[in-house]
């Protein structure tokens, strides 16, 4: 049981930084910043020479082609983006409390996930197959190394993951 928790630890503290690079961003540009980034844009393609000039169109390579991602990839990521937003709805279905914090948008799925785990939500045994999953899918469509067994882990997984977390809302 303390390796399994020792294993929990590590596991949230590896996936929390990763989130922490990879979910950065901020949030979303507002529309008045919209406005302000789209007349940056225009003035990047003019100095660019990306407009039209003299009725002569200078043709741009499809975004298509600049961003190419497989099949399996997309596949990854969409097991991923739909499990976490169910781990969402279980979180807030349960109304899990993690030491006062009610605000449930400010805690990643990773910890929603630990959470629904210490406090006997989740069995530890899908616990244990959920972050398997989410971990390859991370790995996955953040192009680092993962093998045909563990992604063929999570397309076989992640159906049971779904419908065990689907239940547990519908049951509640």
């Amino acid at each position: 049981d303390v390796k399994s928790e020792i294993q929990s630890i590590k596991y949230e503290i590896n996936t929390s930084n990763k989130q922490q690079v990879f979910l950065g961003y901020g949030p979303p540009p507002s529309d008045k910043k919209i406005l302000k980034l789209e007349s940056e844009i225009i003035e990047l393609k003019e100095k660019n020479k990306l407009i039209e000039k003299d009725t002569e169109i200078i043709k741009i390579a499809e975004i298509a082609g600049r961003f190419d991602v497989s099949d399996e990839t997309i596949k990854l990521f969409q097991i991923r983006y739909t499990l976490e937003k169910l781990i969402t709805k279980v979180w807030s279905s349960f109304r899990v409390d993690s030491n006062g914090i009610e605000n449930i948008l400010i805690l990643n799925p990773t910890r929603m996930l630990n959470e629904l785990g210490k406090s006997e939500i989740l069995d530890k045994d899908i616990l244990e197959i959920t972050r398997g999953v989410l971990s390859i899918c991370n790995s996955a469509i953040h192009d680092r190394m993962t093998s045909k067994r563990q992604r063929d882990f999570a397309f076989e997984n992640s159906r049971i993951v779904y419908d065990t977390l689907s239940e547990m809302i519908n049951n509640k």
